[in-house]
């Protein structure tokens, strides 16, 4: 799917269809007030933007998400 769609087309599904649900899911199921939830949202969304900018596997999820200008989870 990734490789037929612009970025913009990408980006705009996963911060409409994808990111609300599992953050939806994250309020239901415990209000993720723990850290290792929050690291694996972190993952997930490092996930998605590898997908979507097409960048390797391996790169560090902070890089990543900075390469896509995406705010990240955690506040200082």
């Amino acid at each position: 799917m990734s490789r037929f769609l612009p970025i913009e087309v990408l980006e705009q599904f996963y911060f409409t269809i994808i990111f609300p649900s599992v953050c939806y899911a994250l309020i239901i199921r415990g209000r993720c007030a723990n850290f290792d939830l929050f690291q694996s949202l972190e993952r997930i969304r490092s996930r998605a933007v590898n997908i979507i900018f097409n960048l390797p596997k391996n790169m560090p999820s902070i890089e990543a998400i900075n390469h896509a200008g995406w705010p990240t989870l955690f506040f200082n």
